[in-house]
């Protein structure tokens, strides 16, 4: 349908014609939302009209409340010009119209656009799918009391609550230790075509190039083609991004801070929920000068707060962080009440 389906008022006031004014009109009723004034307007005539409400046929423009005066039916009207505080039928969107083009994320308030040009649904695309695995002999599951030398399987639970919050769908989460030939399984099955194939595979851990460290030595033994292979950024450096077939590899390093702050900075962006927008430093950073730096920040009334715990396996870096500020290669320091670009971190 076009939007609106008719010209309706903008404002509340009178609807009349635009010739006639300066001059002294005759209310001949009401224009009121869902109640439209059905008869044509003659020169002489106003109807008065609320917002939203049908401009009768014969007026062509809209005087303001505020502007005229009404007494026992007559209306003593300025000067308005044509088409003022009228929003043409089709102003939005004419008949047969494309309002969202393919490939448009839709959002909250799209569905209330899509339902008003008169759809009950959109053809769109499903939701990504991710599978996220974390890797390494140390793991152990939430809940337990992890002994010497063991940590706990937290990055995964961190990973999975984040691409949900990105709009994307988890279609697993799993545990594998470090062992080549079951990491080769795992990432097999996640990017054979087939009812269980993903979109992105998500790995943590077993991201640099120690002797335990598997995932790209097992991406290239199966063909991926490798996008990148470690990024000059801190935390993340070694985050590496392959491609197998249809499906997408995001290699996340293990320590928690780092892997956070590299599913912000890369995977929401392969997600498509990436969005940076200005922001104000509250104290002074800073940086090292041969990476581009995200620094975990909480929000304040008056800007944001660098935690005082950076480093990449710091869990103290991540609690209570609620946004990222990105400083740039070759930036090392910044001033208090400087401007950065900035991202929540849901």
């Amino acid at each position: 349908m076009p939007q609106p389906q008719s010209a309706v008022a903008a404002m509340d006031g009178w609807a009349l014609c635009a010739d006639a004014t300066p001059g002294v009109f005759t209310v001949v009723g009401e224009s009121a939302a869902g109640r439209p004034h059905h008869r044509r307007l003659v020169q002489g005539e106003a109807v008065r009209i609320s917002t939203g409400a049908v401009v009768p046929q014969g007026a062509d423009t809209l005087l303001r409340r505020e502007d005229g005066i009404e007494r026992d039916g007559v209306l003593s009207a300025p000067w308005v010009g044509p088409g003022h505080d009228i929003r043409l039928a089709g102003q939005d969107y004419p008949l047969a119209a494309a309002v969202l083009d393919a490939g448009h994320l839709v959002h909250t308030h799209d569905v209330a656009v899509i339902a008003a040009c008169g759809w009950d649904g959109a053809f769109c695309d499903r939701r990504a799918r991710v599978a996220v695995v974390s890797i390494g002999d140390e793991l152990v599951p939430v809940g337990r009391v992890p002994g010497e030398g063991e940590v706990v399987d937290s990055n995964r639970l961190a990973i999975a609550a984040a691409v949900e919050a990105a709009g994307a769908e988890v279609a697993s989460t799993r545990w594998v230790p470090d062992d080549r030939h079951a990491l080769e399984e795992l990432i097999t099955d996640a990017v054979q075509p087939g009812p269980g194939v993903v979109d992105l595979l998500i790995t943590t851990g077993g991201a640099s190039v120690g002797d335990h460290d598997h995932v790209r030595p097992v991406l290239r033994s199966l063909g991926a083609e490798m996008a990148l292979e470690g990024i000059a950024m801190r935390p993340g450096r070694p985050t590496a991004l392959g491609v197998i077939g249809a499906c997408r590899v995001l290699v996340l390093p293990g320590t928690p801070s780092a892997t956070v702050v590299a599913f912000h900075v890369i995977g929401r962006e392969l997600l498509g929920a990436a969005a940076w927008t200005p922001g104000i430093l509250t104290t002074e950073y800073r940086s090292r000068r041969d990476v581009d730096e995200f620094v975990r920040c909480r929000h304040t009334p008056l800007g944001l707060v660098p935690l005082t715990a950076q480093g990449p396996g710091s869990l103290a870096g991540l609690a209570g962080a609620d946004a990222l500020a990105w400083i740039p290669w070759g930036r090392s320091h910044v001033a208090s009440g400087s401007s950065v670009a900035t991202t929540g971190m849901p």
